[in-house]
């Protein structure tokens, strides 16, 4: 497994959030206050709409059929939410 899947693990064990170096920066350049969720600006509506489906334990194949699109978009849009966020 990868180091910053390991240390984003940890750190979600510990406080529950974690941002990658990358998106920190991303959001703080951001023009403006921040009054979003980070994640509502940086991924898509339907990346993020995969994304709470991982986070509910939902496997690629699952989203795949909720979502009515195919296992190589859910997988394509996991790798993207996954590069993003960590």
């Amino acid at each position: 497994m990868p180091q910053t899947w390991l240390e984003a693990i940890r750190k979600v064990s510990t406080t529950g959030k974690y941002l990658s170096p990358a998106t920190a920066e991303q959001i703080a350049f951001l023009p403006g206050p921040i009054e979003q969720n980070p994640i509502e600006l940086i991924l898509s509506d339907r990346e993020r709409q995969i994304f709470h489906l991982i986070m509910d334990g939902k496997n690629i194949k699952e989203i795949a059929k909720e979502l009515a699109i195919s296992d190589k978009t859910v997988s394509t849009h996991k790798i993207i939410c996954s590069t993003s966020l960590v």
